[in-house]
């Protein structure tokens, strides 16, 4: 975290560097101005000192301004109306098709950890809860070699867990 000596060169650095993607001053201004308006509004509501010298505000402002500057577009920025709120927008929604890709395979990832892969089933064991035979297992050797493998069983109607 660092603090900011020079808040008007910080913020005139940020307007040129969006102005070299937005190629535009006036809205290169108003959104650095929204920049800050965040920056404002989120140390507000978390409680911190709204003080260039206070580094979380700093933090605060450049995370922010990291944000836009990697994620704003020229196309998109002049579609706006308002470009001011464009600091109120997610990185996802300021540049939707850099992140897509992205969102994808992390929803296959998370996709492939929460969903169940069917197994074949097995009337071996009966269910304590619901006292169906419809069950799945699998064995793992848990303990030492000379000991048997635990059997870890899951009824397929409750989803109830437990181990033999």
């Amino acid at each position: 975290m660092c603090t900011v000596t020079d808040s008007p060169l910080l913020r005139q650095r940020m307007r040129n560097r969006l102005n070299e993607i937005i190629q535009d001053e006036k809205i290169s201004e108003n959104v650095e101005i929204g920049a800050y308006n965040y920056s404002v509004k989120q140390a507000t509501e978390k409680k911190i000192i709204r003080k260039w010298t206070n580094p979380m505000f700093a933090e605060i402002y450049l995370t922010k301004m990291r944000t836009l500057l990697c994620n704003v577009t020229h196309p998109m920025i002049h579609s706006m109306k308002e470009p001011h709120k464009c600091a109120f927008m997610t990185h996802q929604e300021l540049n939707p098709e850099k992140w897509r890709e992205m969102i994808h395979k992390k929803e296959k990832r998370d996709e492939h950890l929460f969903t169940h892969k069917l197994v074949a089933n097995t009337t071996d064991f009966t269910c304590f809860k619901c006292k169906k035979n419809n069950c799945t297992y699998y064995q793992l050797q848990t303990r030492s070699a000379d000991e048997p493998m635990t059997t870890f069983v899951t009824c397929v109607n409750c989803e109830s867990h437990w181990r033999c």
